[in-house]
């Protein structure tokens, strides 16, 4: 659609722990921004909030641990990357615009994620009237922020794992 996903999708190599890294960042990053989050909450006395973001702590404790065991487990893996595409074209000629244009795609898919999830609430009924005015602040902000920074991370590393496995293809 649009020439976004064009071109030849190619298979490569690499070792589980680099893709590992990835997943123990996230995680890492994931428990300390909700834990930040949790604690600001809890003196403000939102016991509900406090909940869910303890949830999403256990989450990234969860992608913590997957991605520990995958480091000290090591072995290779398949991936796959598309080349000579819109976004292959800005990651080889821009960083900073590959990673803004990557991170927006996944804070998009990200927000327009949650409005769904919101609307399905709201046609159940359970939406006060100043809900909207609250969804904006920082829980939803950090959420997004969080998928802007997996999203650009992940997109960047495919990239650059593809690069090395090439470069030791060559020698």
């Amino acid at each position: 659609m649009f020439g976004f996903n064009r071109g030849n999708r190619v298979a490569y190599r690499c070792s589980t722990r680099l893709t590992a890294s990835e997943a123990i960042c996230v995680g890492l990053l994931m428990v300390v921004a909700f834990a930040g989050m949790s604690v600001w909450q809890w003196k403000l006395l939102n016991t509900n909030v406090v909940l869910m973001l303890l949830f999403i702590m256990l989450i990234g404790l969860l992608i913590l641990a997957w991605g520990l065991v995958r480091y000290y487990r090591p072995g290779m893996e398949t991936r796959y990357v598309v080349l000579d595409n819109w976004s292959h074209r800005l990651f080889l000629g821009n960083k900073w615009l590959f990673v803004l244009f990557t991170g927006g795609v996944y804070m998009l898919a990200a927000t327009v994620f949650a409005l769904v999830l919101d609307c399905i609430w709201w046609l159940s009924g359970g939406l006060e009237a100043d809900y909207w005015a609250k969804v904006l602040r920082l829980r939803r902000l950090a959420g997004v922020g969080l998928f802007f920074v997996v999203g650009a991370l992940k997109s960047s590393l495919d990239y650059y794992y593809y690069y090395k496995w090439l470069r030791t293809q060559r020698q």
